[in-house]
């Protein structure tokens, strides 16, 4: 019985940590929301499909380098997902910024992790 407990042990050990759940299209949502308010790009992009980092990197290089102060109470700016419909790999998040019209953008998973994925045609639809 010893035998058996000692082999099985190391057995259990890799079928759990095997267990970690990747994060809810929720989560990824909230924690890429938070990013783009904090403007943490960084952060963004790591949440972001390859083809949505280039242009994350443009509007992170235009911040840094505008002379437009950043206005006021910006940082204190909320947000609160409305929906998140999925169907299979894709879902499509409405959201709305505190004072501002309801929007979305579109996820997808990537090697089983949910990932924003939008053009920046697609922002700026929404923007107008």
């Amino acid at each position: 019985m010893g035998k058996i407990s000692f082999l099985l042990t190391p057995l259990v050990v890799l079928l759990l940590s095997g267990c970690v759940l990747p994060p809810s299209s929720r989560i990824t949502a909230e924690t890429y929301l938070s990013a783009l308010i904090q403007q943490d790009f960084r952060k963004a992009q790591e949440l972001s499909t390859d083809e949505l980092v280039s242009p994350l990197n443009l509007v992170n290089l235009i911040e840094k380098t505008s002379q437009i102060p950043i206005p006021a109470g910006r940082s204190q700016l909320g947000f609160e997902i409305i929906g998140i419909a999925e169907t299979g790999d894709i879902a499509t998040v409405t959201y709305t910024f505190t004072g501002q019209k309801p929007a979305t953008f579109r996820m997808k998973k990537v090697i089983n992790e949910w990932k924003v994925d939008y053009s920046i045609e697609e922002l700026l639809e929404q923007e107008s």
